[in-house]
């Protein structure tokens, strides 16, 4: 089954980030370092209601706004700030331009803008390399798991966007904001520990009566974020997929089971030129064997794209990643299913497609490649092995 724990945030004291950001907000504003977080406070899907704007007359996009700001402000944050949020009028993609209307419309500018971003986190850490990247290719960095003063949790929090991954307004806003009330809807939200398309419709919910955080973005054009130079061994998800039976995999080199996940993992390295392919193995569990045992060098692990996935294997199996591995060995951005057989903590699952051998019949724990908290990566849904599912791919 899905699992979507809601736990109250509890806020983890970090050293606060150093960075120089910039004043006010604007498409030709100068370059700045533009910043991203969610708020630590929560409310209701009436924005008005808020206790940042209560008493104000505010409602709708305009009291998630302040919102954004009066948070910025507490944290000394001296930017400006707008809710990723949508309604029916204003999607959050022109929003962050510091402009209004649907990204259809090209919020009402003669060509489509694309200069908002780049973002950084305010612990310091790069969230994406723009709003093209983010919406178009889902290239986030690190997700956006720090509130305004630089606080991170290894906690789930959601919050509110009705938006989807190309920035434009979902079908459900709780009457535009201002409903705290309706039920049976059907409301993107947002995962603080969500990568790719997860960070603005990692969940959804039907009621407007809960309480959830804002994500707050910085408007304007920011620097551009030098490219991730984190060095260590190889992480990968295949762009190719299969079912359950790894040995039909083209390609399985002969091999069933976990031996065949590894020549798939191995072949599809050699094929994208990755050094020391004949290393890699699959992230798999079987009925006798802990993926975890299977990994014997002790990282750090990063993505292609340069961002560290784990520091080490202590930190692989015991602890949240510092990242998804939502990339593929050709660079891609990707939200994938992968098979895996392997429950939080790297241990087996009593679900692996019959070690491995079976493409109808059975069942397969698998993994989300968007989320990189220490459950959902490696055990997100058991599912029915005839499904086409793809594999992580450790350098060992």
């Amino acid at each position: 089954m899905r699992r979507w724990p809601f736990v109250s945030l509890v806020l983890i004291p970090v050293f606060l980030f150093a960075l120089s950001c910039g004043g006010g907000g604007g498409e030709n504003s100068t370059p700045v370092e533009r910043l991203a977080f969610y708020t630590s406070t929560t409310g209701v899907g009436d924005m008005s209601s808020w206790v940042e704007v209560s008493g104000s007359g505010l409602m709708g996009l305009d009291a998630a706004d302040s919102i954004c700001r009066a948070r910025a402000d507490a944290a000394g944050l001296s930017g400006t700030f707008v809710a990723w949020l949508s309604d029916d009028s204003d999607d959050a993609y022109c929003r962050v331009h510091g402009l209004t209307g649907k990204k259809v419309d090209k919020c009402g500018q003669s060509t489509l803008p694309t200069s908002a971003g780049p973002w950084f986190r305010t612990d310091g850490k790069p969230f994406s390399a723009g709003i093209e990247d983010l919406t178009a290719s889902g290239v986030i960095y690190n997700p956006v798991a720090a509130d305004e003063f630089g606080s991170t949790s290894e906690l789930y929090n959601i919050y509110w966007t009705g938006t989807d991954d190309n920035g434009v307004a979902s079908n459900d806003n709780c009457s535009n904001w201002s409903d705290s009330t309706t039920g049976g809807l059907t409301i993107y939200m947002g995962a603080t520990y969500g990568t790719v398309t997860r960070y603005t419709e990692g969940v959804y919910i039907s009621w407007c009566s809960y309480d959830n955080p804002l994500l707050c973005l910085e408007t304007g054009t920011g620097n551009v974020i030098p490219a991730p130079a984190d060095t260590g061994q190889v992480v990968f998800i295949t762009s190719v997929s299969g079912t359950g039976n790894l040995g039909s995999w083209s390609q399985a080199g002969g091999e069933t089971g976990i031996l065949a996940g590894d020549n798939i993992c191995q072949e599809i390295a050699s094929t994208a030129g990755l050094s020391n392919a004949g290393s890699f193995k699959a992230w798999l569990s079987d009925s006798s064997t802990d993926a975890a045992d299977r990994i014997t060098s002790d990282g750090p692990w990063v993505r292609l794209d340069g961002v560290q996935v784990a520091g080490s294997k202590s930190a692989l199996v015991n602890s949240w990643l510092q990242t998804s591995i939502a990339v593929t060995e050709e660079g891609d951005y990707r939200w994938y299913g992968v098979w895996t057989g392997t429950l939080e903590g790297g241990t087996r699952s009593a679900s692996a497609c019959s070690d491995w051998t079976m493409g109808a019949g059975s069942t397969g724990e698998s993994g989300d490649t968007s989320y990189n908290d220490s459950a959902n990566w490696t055990a997100f849904l058991d599912l029915g092995c005839n499904n086409n599912y793809h594999l992580y791919c450790f350098e060992d």
